[in-house]
C-alpha cells in the first residue's frame, strides 16, 4: 500500500515536473477534459509562451488540428443539411482562427478555401433557383432580393444574365398579354416593344407586337377617313405616316 502510494506520488511530480508546474497546463488540461477545446488551446498558448513549455506546445498543436478538422467536418454536415448559414459563420470562424495560429503550421488554409469554395456553389444555386421560381410566379420583390443576393455571393454566376433578362422579361411580356386581351392594342404594343427590344425572338412578342401596330393604324385610319373636320393636307400626311 505504501509503495503503490509513492510510486503515485512521483507519478505526479513527474508529470508537474513535466508541464513546469504552470497553472496554465493545468487549466488546460481541465478544459480539455471537459470538452472546452478554445479555451484549452488558449490555456496551452500560455503556457508554452510564458513558461516555454514544450509539453504544452505538442498539446497544443495536437488540440488545434483536432478541433478544426472537428470544425471542418461540422461545416461540411451544415452545408449537406442546407444550413449556410450555419456552414458559412463556422467558415468564417475557422478563417480567423488559422490567420491566429498560423504559426503552428496547421496546413488548413487549403481546406477552408475548398469548403468556402463547395458553399458558395451551393448557396448561389439555391439563390438561383429562388430567383427563377419567384420570377415566373410573378413575386418580382422576392425575385429582386434573391438577385441582389446571388450577385453578392457570386457576381460570375453562370445564368445570372440570364435571370436579371427574365426579370425585365416577363413581367413586360405578362402586361401586353393582358393588355392585348383586353384589346387595348396601343398599351400592348408599348409592352411587347419593350420585350423585343431585349429578346426579339421571345416567345410570340414579335408577332403580338406586329398585330398590335397594324390594329393601331387600322383604327387611326377609321378615324381620318370618317372626321370631315380634319384638313385634307393633314390627312395625308397622318396617312402617310400610318402607312
Amino acid at each position: 500500500m505504501k509503495a503503490r502510494s509513492i510510486g503515485y506520488i512521483i507519478v505526479v511530480l513527474f508529470l508537474i515536473s513535466c508541464s513546469g508546474g504552470d497553472a496554465f497546463f493545468s487549466d488546460a488540461n481541465i478544459y480539455e477534459e471537459n470538452n472546452m477545446p478554445l479555451e484549452a488551446i488558449k490555456s496551452y498558448e500560455l503556457s508554452f509562451k510564458q513558461n516555454d513549455n514544450v509539453q504544452a506546445h505538442v498539446a497544443l498543436k495536437n488540440l488545434a488540428q483536432r478541433y478544426t478538422e472537428s470544425e471542418l467536418a461540422a461545416v461540411r454536415m451544415a452545408i449537406q443539411g442546407g444550413n449556410y448559414q450555419e456552414a458559412e459563420q463556422r467558415i468564417t470562424q475557422l478563417d480567423r482562427f488559422e490567420r491566429e495560429y498560423q504559426w503552428l503550421n496547421l496546413g488548413i488554409a487549403p481546406k477552408i478555401s475548398q469548403v468556402q469554395s463547395d458553399l458558395d456553389k451551393v448557396w448561389a444555386s439555391q439563390l438561383y433557383d429562388k430567383a427563377y421560381k419567384a420570377v415566373i410566379e410573378e413575386q418580382y420583390d422576392d425575385a429582386d432580393i434573391y438577385i441582389f443576393q446571388l450577385e453578392r455571393k457570386d457576381a460570375n454566376y453562370p445564368e445570372l444574365s440570364y435571370l436579371k433578362l427574365l426579370r425585365e422579361l416577363i413581367p413586360n411580356y405578362n402586361k401586353g398579354e393582358k393588355a392585348f386581351e383586353l384589346k387595348l392594342y396601343r398599351e400592348a404594343m408599348n409592352y411587347y416593344a419593350q420585350v423585343i427590344a431585349l429578346d426579339v425572338d421571345y416567345k410570340n412578342a414579335l408577332e403580338r407586337f406586329n398585330y398590335c401596330l397594324s390594329q393601331v393604324r387600322f383604327s387611326l385610319s377609321v378615324v381620318l377617313k370618317s372626321n370631315d373636320a380634319i384638313p385634307d393636307p393633314l390627312e395625308r400626311a397622318i396617312s402617310a405616316e400610318i402607312k
